[in-house]
């Protein structure tokens, strides 16, 4: 209160004059560390002694086992660490928050504290100053109100800086010392525990930052966070890719009958780039640093000390890549991401996980069914993977801060599915894994098309990346800085450099993310090709293997193409439950064009075949076979023309 205050102003004006006031902010400094200390060592103490009571707190066998393997490497610590070391992930978190609280009320008292002493120090040397003549040819420093200020001063107020940052430091790197402790504890939480310890660590941390006004507090605990995040994740991407491995190992490669919503929903919400999705998923995110409204930052700047003799806003150096985060009422419950149930996101068709047989609109009229245009029948292992990848995406969102390591590590389990679907059913080892007696065309079919959807999928997460990634934006500000349009132009006295998110680029600390994404999409659409390429050759080797000569025609030749439509029908009734019908056409008509190059080697060597009536009713009995199946025999896109029945029989006989 003012009594208070007034008392203060005494005793600094006192202190002052006896020139004891620096010793004294010294003695006060050490004071507070002995405090912190005490005050850390009390909360851990008698909390542990709490827990103890509780089920699941270390047995005295556990403590033994842990101390008798650090003796063996030569380390060496309190019981007390030990038993912190090895908690529960629940009472640990109750036991951290506890150490948050007591230090926090130790750290904004020092705060307040530090800040009164610097005002009252500033203003007892001012009077001084005024009232001693003598002390205005003492050695000065200019202040930003154009006064000066003695050598004395500006000593006594970095003291009361230097006691703040020695406070900050000394209660993060005894909370440092425990989160090291517990590293490799902190590794096998479940996810939810670990966002509930990564999300009270860093709101402490930001509360910290509320009261230091200098900034971020402690790049050294933050750095030691983001690397548990960034470990931790690394372990459970590891999980999945031996999950993933082992599952593509053990898939019989036959499509899914019923997919649930769920894996419809998590394929929706990976390629669902509109504002409200990343909206409500920002409403997830771990904050690493504090986000600031522009009314908060002027108020701020009002409530600054007198240590400060400008006001610099600068991002944290070493800042990790963050997303783009839409910002949103602290007070509004977070609502679970919506995901659109429509089959177009910001107007762009996205990759539908599909049954096989689905009704196609964009087929012929001839009966046949396929899948839709963006549609994919899937196997189990790629269900697998997209609900893998869709987790991945809430760890991304949850802790924006290692968004990169976790597209990297998305990355690395596409990449992974890719060769081994390419091992297993290209390279034939799903028979030693899987104990298919065979690779069949429907094998085939069912792996391209599920990297068909790994390819649009790719696509999609590439475009959606680049709205997401932003570099960190560092800016200085100075009276000197004008600002138009949004973009800050300095004066000669100022240098700002701003990368703005309204410039949708790529972080420059991560160049290497998307022609990573780029270089996959091409392999995959790669390997796909191979599959088709694949499924071609056995159609094409099938009607080989009916290979009939030149003299034989007469008497086979209306059998042999019967056969060979018929096998031609067989293949597209098998692909027609994967492809959508312009791909089926493609690789059937690729397979045409195979035989009709068969049979006009046949033709030609039959004499007179031109005016043979037998070689045009078999030509023409041909093209209504194959009519009759939905395709034609020369391209469609060679145009209607191309396929009457004058201009096949010119194709065959010239």
């Amino acid at each position: 209160g003012g009594v208070v205050q007034r008392e203060l102003e005494c005793l600094v004006s006192g202190l002052v004059k006896m020139n004891l006031m620096q010793d004294s902010l010294a003695a006060y400094k050490t004071n507070l560390q002995d405090k912190i200390k005490l005050a850390v060592n009390n909360t851990l103490g008698s909390n542990v002694e709490l827990l103890a009571q509780e089920p699941q707190f270390p047995s005295q066998a556990e403590l033994q086992a842990a101390m008798e393997a650090d003796a063996a490497q030569g380390k060496k610590a309190s019981k007390t660490l030990y038993t912190i070391t090895l908690l529960h992930a629940d009472h640990f978190l109750f036991l951290i928050e506890q150490v948050f609280e007591s230090t926090f009320i130790i750290l904004h008292g020092a705060c307040l504290c530090t800040g009164l002493l610097a005002r009252l120090v500033h203003q007892a040397m001012m009077t001084e100053q005024f009232n001693n003549a003598a002390g205005a040819a003492a050695a000065t420093t200019t202040t930003a109100s154009g006064g000066q200020r003695t050598f004395a001063e500006t000593q006594m107020l970095e003291t009361c800086k230097e006691t703040r940052r020695v406070v900050v430091h000394l209660i993060h790197s005894r909370i440092q010392t425990l989160f090291d402790k517990r590293a490799a504890k902190h590794e096998e939480l479940s996810f939810a525990n670990f966002v509930k310890l990564m999300r009270a660590t860093f709101s402490f941390l930001n509360r910290c930052d509320s009261v230091y006004k200098a900034g971020a507090t402690a790049t050294t605990l933050r750095s030691v966070l983001t690397k548990q995040c960034k470990q931790y994740f690394a372990k459970v991407s590891d999980k999945c890719v031996t999950k993933l491995t082992i599952t593509l190992q053990r898939d019989q490669w036959s499509a899914e009958k019923h997919i649930p919503d769920i894996f419809q929903e998590a394929m929706n919400g990976l390629v669902n780039s509109s504002e409200e999705y990343k909206r409500q998923a920002a409403l997830y995110s771990v904050d690493w640093k504090q986000k600031q409204s522009s009314h908060n930052n002027k108020q701020q700047q009002q409530e600054n000390d007198t240590t400060n003799t400008t006001h610099n806003t600068t991002e944290q150096e070493g800042a990790p890549v963050q997303l783009l985060a839409v910002p949103f009422d602290s007070q509004q419950q977070p609502q679970p991401p919506s995901t659109p149930t429509t089959a177009t996101t910001a107007g762009s068709l996205l990759p539908r996980l599909v049954v096989p047989n689905n009704n196609n609109t964009n087929d012929s009229t001839d009966g046949g069914s396929s899948t839709t245009s963006r549609g994919y029948p899937v196997s189990s292992s790629l269900l697998l993977l997209i609900q893998l990848l869709s987790d991945y995406e809430k760890m991304m969102f949850t802790f924006p801060f290692i968004a990169t390591d976790i597209i990297q590590k998305g990355h690395d389990l596409i990449k992974v599915y890719d060769g081994q679907t390419s091992r297993q059913v290209l390279g034939a080892a799903a028979i030693q894994t899987a104990g298919l007696t065979c690779i069949q065309s429907n094998h085939l079919a069912l792996a391209g098309q599920c990297l068909g959807l790994i390819a649009d999928l790719l696509t999609a997460l590439i475009k959606k990346y680049k709205q997401l990634l932003i570099a960190p934006t560092t800016t200085t500000t100075s009276n000197s800085t004008t600002t138009h349009n949004s973009t800050t132009t300095p004066t000669s006295t100022t240098t700002t450099t701003t990368t703005s998110a309204a410039d949708n680029k790529p972080p420059t600390a991560t160049p290497f993310v998307f022609p990573m994404l780029e270089k996959l999409l091409k392999d995959v659409q790669m390997h796909r090709s191979e599959f088709v390429t694949k499924i071609i050759g056995i159609m094409q080797d099938t009607i080989d293997k009916n290979h009939i000569e030149p003299r034989e025609w007469s008497n086979k030749g209306m059998g042999h193409i019967k056969t060979v439509v018929s096998q031609i029908h067989k293949f597209q009734n098998v692909l027609k439950k994967y492809f959508n019908a312009d791909e089926m056409r493609g690789m059937c008509t690729d397979t045409i064009n195979c035989y009709n190059s068969h049979l006009q080697i046949i033709f030609s060597s039959i004499d007179g075949a031109k005016t043979n009536e037998h070689v045009r009713e078999t030509i023409l009995t041909y093209q209504a076979n194959i009519e009759k199946i939905g395709l034609t025999v020369r391209d469609p896109q060679l145009g209607p023309s191309a396929n009457t029945r004058e201009a096949v029989l010119e194709f065959f006989l010239g």
